[in-house]
């Protein structure tokens, strides 16, 4: 976290300096705007992202129980997570290659059918090599998922001028790390 901390400074400190606005400021909204919620197709939206996110993670967590019931030896089933994480990012392009022909929720709503299925399935796993297969299946699936909740919102989004506020109820800050640069950043903008 240091480190981290050490080489994003600089990088904060040049981007104030340097970065300068190119827009007039835009007229102060309301601090909270909740007129988007009147749109049905996004309170379906975000209903539907929260029980598809809940059962997403799921097999994260569960994984390496199953691994050791199945006789998966405890030197090794850490890289089940390792495989479902690496096979997400194919699963990530490759759905969004696809979204652009035919439409994000073309795509969404197969690959959420699928992680679902696929949730369900890791029940009645009782092999190594069926664990293996399910952690492969499973990565392609949920990449697809998390990849695609940006463009679906986006496709619903009656006024692309909120779709950052829109998105951001969606999918919600998940770590005070990420707000403090924000804020730096946007404090050195004013």
């Amino acid at each position: 976290m240091r480190i981290a901390a050490f080489i994003s400074l600089p990088l904060l400190i040049i981007g104030i300096i340097f970065v300068k606005k190119r827009l007039p400021p835009r007229e102060p909204g309301p601090l909270i705007d909740v007129s988007f919620f009147s749109d049905p197709r996004y309170c379906l939206f975000v209903a539907a992202q929260f029980l598809v996110l809940w059962g997403n993670w799921t097999p994260y967590f569960f994984v390496q129980t199953i691994a050791a019931q199945v006789g998966i030896p405890r030197a090794v089933d850490f890289y089940l997570l390792a495989i479902i994480n690496g096979l997400s990012l194919p699963g990530r392009v490759i759905p969004g290659i696809i979204a652009d022909k035919v439409g994000p929720f073309n795509v969404f709503i197969p690959s959420a059918l699928s992680a679902g299925i696929l949730t369900y399935a890791l029940i009645g796993i009782h092999t190594p090599a069926g664990l293996y297969i399910y952690c492969v299946l499973y990565g392609l699936m949920s990449g697809a998922v998390i990849s695609l909740l940006g463009p679906c919102c986006g496709q619903i989004c009656p006024d692309m001028r909120k779709i950052g506020t829109m998105f951001g109820m969606v999918t919600g800050i998940s770590s005070w790390a990420y707000v403090i640069p924000i804020f730096f950043c946007g404090v050195g903008l004013l």
